[in-house]
């Protein structure tokens, strides 16, 4: 019961009007915004699921393996924010930088700033370059092992 409480109170990018909605970055064409070009909201992420994630009629992700992802990623949001707030750049230009996120392997992606999309499941980070790039192919990997007695 609770995973489906935090799964639901989460912003999904179809569905929900942010709570703290402005219109900083221009030329950025999204008709669902209506006047403006782009509705952001710099106070949370938001949600975005793949097609090919099962979901109820209010978008919400049904199986429990979605679910978990949701809630455990909701806790970057103050990282998010506080990030956003100390970088040198959106010092300088205000709301508009940067733009952080995070894709997992089962089509779950939440994105900082929240922002509405245009087209509701057309977005699969599971096929962009960056995670593929960074989930598939060799890696090099160093494991330090330290037995000195100084780490009994």
């Amino acid at each position: 019961m609770i995973l489906d409480e935090c799964s639901k109170n989460n912003y999904d990018n179809c569905n929900t009007l942010f709570p703290s909605m402005s219109c900083p970055a221009n030329n950025q064409k999204i008709e669902a915004c209506g006047a403006c070009d782009a509705l952001f909201d710099f106070t949370v992420s938001n949600i975005r699921l793949a097609k090919s994630v099962k979901t109820d009629r209010q978008n919400n992700p049904i199986k429990s393996e979605h679910k978990e992802t949701i809630c455990y990623t909701r806790d970057l949001n103050s990282f998010f924010i506080n990030s956003n707030k100390e970088n040198e750049n959106t010092k300088k230009y205000g709301d508009r930088l940067p733009q952080m996120y995070i894709g997992a392997h089962n089509g779950v992606f939440r994105i900082f700033p929240a922002r509405q999309a245009a087209v509701c499941d057309a977005y699969d980070n599971r096929k962009r370059p960056w995670y593929i790039a960074a989930s598939s192919g060799p890696k090099d990997l160093i494991i330090i092992l330290d037995i000195s007695g100084s780490m009994s």
